[in-house]
């Protein structure tokens, strides 16, 4: 059964983004309490918060990053995965537009960071040209791990500004920064400090950094956003999948959680009878 609600029909004025839980008790608790923004570290380092894919797409490959960690952990014994239950619970939001702003909503660095090293590198070099930023000032910001994991850690000492580029400075050597595009997952936390830093002191890069977060949602691709808001969010709609075959056994909009439930076990029932 499959439940429809004029609320998300196409609005000009909200964007869709999607959350995937694999139990059903986080479930519950989102569409009964709404987001809880983590306080912690996310991945790589950079700040926490609910994390949310723009479309579809994100959590099929999302999925399949577990599904493979699954796999290689039982034919090879080496390692452990968190167990993919045989169904999943995908999650849909309507972010209001006129809300989609820093510092509410930011990037994934972790996934989106590598997209980011030519926006920081030209204005940071803007700024750096104009007399607005010296080496001091950003070397005593930048005095942090290059990675939360502190088997890859290493020490930045700040930011040399050169005529072939921005180079982070590391305790006994240099590092050119688009290096950091190959594992912007482990390199998150400085692409957050880079931005945070950067956003307040350039206006040019926060125009240009907001106007990327909207691109985002506009390209059909593989992308994710974080939400760092205080608001509590609530999801519109929630799909139970296949996890091995990503179908979709039930859909339920827009109904008390409980009738929810119901629904999305009762269609689950029918499925395996």
């Amino acid at each position: 059964m499959f439940y429809t609600s004029s609320l998300l029909k196409d609005n000009e004025h909200y964007y869709k983004a999607y959350h995937m839980t694999f139990d059903e008790k986080s479930m519950k608790d989102f569409s009964e309490k709404g987001s809880c923004v983590k306080l912690t570290n996310g991945m790589g380092g950079q700040k926490g918060g609910v994390f949310f894919w723009i479309n579809p797409k994100g959590v099929h490959y999302w999925l399949d990053r577990f599904l493979a960690c699954e796999k290689q952990a039982n034919e090879t014994g080496i390692g452990s995965a968190k167990k993919v239950p045989e169904k999943i619970y995908v999650l849909e939001f309507r972010i209001p537009k006129k809300n989609f702003y820093y510092p509410d909503w930011q990037v994934d660095f972790a996934l989106c960071g590598k997209y980011l090293i030519p926006l920081i590198s030209k204005y940071y070099y803007k700024l750096y040209k104009k007399k607005l930023l010296d080496n001091n000032e950003v070397s005593l910001y930048l005095n942090c791990p290059l990675v939360h994991d502190k088997k890859y850690s290493k020490k930045i000492k700040g930011m040399i500004f050169k005529e072939n580029g921005v180079v982070l400075s590391l305790e006994n050597s240099e590092m050119n920064f688009s290096v950091l595009k190959r594992n912007s997952a482990y390199y998150s936390g400085i692409f957050q400090r880079l931005h945070d830093f950067l956003y307040v002191k350039s206006k040019g890069y926060s125009e240009a950094y907001n106007h990327f977060m909207k691109k985002v949602f506009l390209k059909n691709t593989i992308g994710a956003v974080k939400y760092c808001g205080g608001e509590s969010l609530k999801p519109v709609a929630i799909e139970v999948w296949d996890a091995r075959t990503r179908a979709m056994i039930s859909r339920c909009e827009n109904i008390n959680i409980q009738t929810q439930s119901k629904g999305m076990h009762s269609q689950v029932q029918k499925e395996k009878n």
